[in-house]
């Protein structure tokens, strides 16, 4: 049986550890962001920080509430009849070339 150098042992544990990192940071922010808000509710804020946007999708259909007030997007996801009543109210209009990004919340 070959011996292994002390180099290869720690290059072998810095890769194993980065690993552990990227996925341990990945299942914890995408599971973070479903979490944020109580039923899935994000927040897009733009690049600049300026505007911020609340988009809550329909359990049952391919539906999205998208509005600027918050309470809206948290009454949209409480039950199927709030999101139909929210949902028919209308779009949000944004200006031409926004470029947004999402974050919990």
């Amino acid at each position: 049986m070959k011996m292994w150098t002390r180099k290869k042992k720690i290059t072998i544990s810095v890769i194993i550890a980065i690993v552990v990192i990227l996925v341990g940071g990945y299942l914890f922010g995408t599971h973070r962001v479903a979490s944020a808000v109580p039923g899935h509710v994000y927040q897009y804020t733009s690049v600049n920080g300026n505007n911020k946007l609340y988009m809550a999708f329909s359990k049952n259909t391919d539906q999205v509430v998208v509005t600027a007030d918050k309470d809206k997007a948290l009454k949209a996801n409480a039950n199927d009849r709030d999101f139909q009543t929210i949902y028919k109210m209308g779009r949000v209009k944004t200006a031409p070339g926004s470029i947004w990004q999402r974050e919990a919340i």
